[in-house]
């Protein structure tokens, strides 16, 4: 699959992610629930600027890796790899 369909269908499955959690309302939550709702959004949004990021028309891989970097290092740090 090359980079430009991998694009693709990133941006399809976050337009229906932000779809489904934009302008949503949800009432009584607790604290842990609250908190894992914004990391969820934060976790959307840096996917977001990921991949405008790896766009051809301003392909900077260098910066999207750094956008990417905490993913890759919970990742070693929990599974070791």
């Amino acid at each position: 699959m090359s980079l430009d369909e991998i694009l693709f269908k990133s941006k399809e499955l976050s337009t229906w992610l932000h779809e489904q959690t934009d302008k949503t309302s949800f009432p009584d939550l607790t604290r842990r629930e609250t908190a894992a709702i914004c990391l969820l959004q934060q976790s959307l949004d840096v996917e977001d600027g990921i991949r405008v990021l790896l766009n051809k028309d301003n392909y900077l891989p260098g910066a999207a890796l750094a956008l990417a970097r905490p993913l890759f290092e919970f990742m070693y740090a929990e599974f070791g790899y």
